[in-house]
């Protein structure tokens, strides 16, 4: 760990970045040095002020040294930045419950379900502050609560992937909301229209291009309206969904400050893979996560018929 965390002291030395901040933060919290993470929190604060997760390791931070009216407060500022932020939003519910206020608390949890629906840490959490508003013993609202959702339904989630560098206390597991339909993205086999007589969607045939690995429907609050993976990448829709919205809400700062049109539609490239975003009036996004050799050309113009699709239903 120690070799990291000198990785990471030059790294935000020489090339500073939320990312790098947040994990040299994790990690000296990790290792105890708190009095250093919080100095690296504050220093990403001061660079990188509208950075969401810092507030949220620092709450960390402050909860662990004892400091819980402090850590409420970076903890509402963290929300402040991003309502979505799951992590701090646990915490916060779990801060509502500790301070009595478990109406607060219940309705901070119902918010995360409005855009992680069926979470199974958040439900359970949800029923044991129920339980202790209507006086019953915390076992026994475990005990009554179903292990499942009967399959038809609700249909088995897919486990989610962890969010990076989060290392905060709440439980970090979550399921994706489920594909639609889900055979869609957990068997990996395209849609096809072979025998059924009914015309293939724009989305899905986007979804089907040659070196596209999964494809997603955005509605404006960031949430799948419909998505489509390969076996490879299925259970990554909301995350593609939630790195796509944080992307445009920075740009649309940006462009903001620059008095320029927030761009409908933006490709980021990497080495292994690029995301691409087509955005219409209408505030529904389709983004695609599509191997390095796709050309956008390709993909725009059935993403855009497909938010025509969307937009005439």
């Amino acid at each position: 760990m120690e070799s990291e965390i000198d990785r990471l002291r030059k790294k935000v030395e020489n090339f500073p970045s939320p990312s790098s901040y947040n994990r040299l933060a994790e990690l000296l919290h990790l290792a105890k040095q708190e009095g250093e993470a919080e100095a690296v929190c504050r220093k990403c604060i001061k660079e990188f002020p509208r950075n969401s997760q810092v507030y949220a390791l620092l709450a960390d931070i402050q909860l662990s040294t004892g400091r819980r009216s402090e850590a409420g407060l970076s903890l509402k500022a963290s929300l402040e930045r991003d309502g979505r932020n799951y992590a701090a939003a646990r915490m916060y519910a779990d801060y509502l419950a500790e301070a009595r206020d478990v109406q607060g608390a219940i309705a901070q949890l119902k918010l995360v379900l409005s855009y992680r629906p069926n979470d199974p840490p958040v439900l359970q959490r949800l029923g044991e502050l129920e339980g202790q508003l209507k006086g019953v013993p915390l076992g026994a609202v475990q005990a009554q609560r179903p292990a499942a959702a009967p399959a038809a339904a609700q249909p088995a989630p897919r486990a989610a992937p962890a969010p990076s560098g989060s290392g905060i206390r709440p439980a970090q597991q979550a399921t994706a909301r489920p594909a639609d339909p889900p055979a869609a993205s957990t068997s990996g086999t395209r849609p096809s229209t072979s025998g059924s007589g009914v015309r293939r969607s724009a989305f899905d045939t986007l979804a089907a291009e040659g070196g596209v690995r999964a494809a997603v429907v955005v509605d404006p609050q960031g949430q799948v309206v419909m998505a489509r993976a390969l076996p490879t990448a299925a259970g990554r829709e909301d995350a593609l969904a939630a790195f796509s919205s944080a992307i445009g809400i920075a740009m649309a700062d940006i462009a903001r400050l620059a008095k320029h049109p927030t761009p409908a539609s933006w490709v980021l490239g990497a080495e292994q893979g690029q995301v691409l975003s087509f955005q219409r009036d209408n505030g529904f996004s389709v983004v695609a996560l599509a191997d390095p050799t796709v050309r956008p050309a390709m993909l725009e113009l059935r993403a855009r018929q497909a938010l025509i699709d969307l937009g005439a239903t």
